[in-house]
């Protein structure tokens, strides 16, 4: 990938609404909570496990996130990894592509 093409990547993931200051900073805290999980810091995982129940609105006494398939902030962040990571430049670039499913892609971009 060229820096073009990451750069195109990226304008696809704002244009279409799936990067905003907001949810840049919650894949910031996820990426915070999985390197302190690694490393055993396990009091500071905790704080964020209670963090993402209540913005998640998780049903009082249980640390499960109550609403997965309603998460927009998370699936849209979802989303951009999956645009970011897309085997094919087209529709990575392409507003209407399902992302996520990359093994649908019809193009097959040979590496």
């Amino acid at each position: 990938m060229t820096k073009q093409e990451f750069l195109d990547r990226c304008a696809n993931a704002w244009d279409t609404g799936r990067v905003t200051p907001e949810r840049l900073r919650l894949m910031r805290d996820w990426l915070d909570f999985v390197m302190r999980f690694e490393g055993g810091q396990i009091s500071i995982a905790l704080e964020f496990l209670n963090a993402e129940a209540q913005r998640n609105h998780a049903p009082m006494g249980n640390m499960s996130i109550g609403n997965l398939a309603g998460d927009t902030d998370g699936y849209a962040l979802q989303e951009f990894a999956a645009i970011l990571a897309h085997t094919c430049q087209k529709c990575a670039t392409d507003p209407t592509a399902w992302w996520t499913r990359a093994a649908f892609c019809e193009h097959k971009e040979k590496k």
